[in-house]
């Protein structure tokens, strides 16, 4: 789990290790929930279009953004 901008990353290598360690099992899963807040929101469709280009197709099903709430 990331809780800032920053951690991204280290969440995102995260990902790739376990779809490459787990993807073909089918009892294992996960789930990307970026939760955006502040001016961004104003930004959805850009933001949403540059996390879909950045997320491998079969993943896409995978990837739920929460817009709001992510305040103190």
């Amino acid at each position: 789990m990331g809780f800032t901008y920053k951690s991204r990353f280290p969440v995102e290598e995260f990902a790739k290790r376990f779809r490459a360690d787990f993807g073909k099992e089918p009892r294992a899963t996960s789930f990307e929930v970026p939760v955006i807040g502040g001016m961004a929101v104003m930004g959805k469709w850009f933001i949403d279009s540059g996390m879909r280009r950045g997320t491998p197709k079969e993943d896409h099903e995978h990837v739920i953004a929460v817009y709001g709430g992510a305040g103190e």
